[in-house]
């Protein structure tokens, strides 16, 4: 998706948790139990998509072409439910 130059950038860190498993095959009952989601913490810019209400979308590239059109790289999409904190880093 492009669009103009005019877009505002809002730089944010999203943290979030990130679903997690059990290495090998078979775990003990201790491995099950103690098993925690991972806290992951990404910094980017925030992608505001008005059509999609469960997902947060950053990314951390993008470039500007001849014509003012914006193209983006190194995109992220986190569904909101996974989302701890959203804070907003243009100060």
């Amino acid at each position: 998706m492009n669009t103009t130059t005019s877009t505002i950038l809002n730089k944010v860190l999203v943290s979030w948790y990130d679903i997690q498993s059990c290495e090998g095959a078979w775990s003990t009952h201790k491995e099950v139990q103690d098993l925690k989601l991972a806290e992951c913490h990404t910094i980017g810019y925030l992608f505001t998509d008005h059509n999609d209400k469960s997902l947060i979308k950053i990314f951390s590239t993008y470039s500007i072409d001849a014509n003012g059109t914006m193209d983006y790289g190194d995109v992220t999409c986190i569904p909101k439910a996974c989302v701890i904190n959203i804070e907003n880093l243009n100060n």
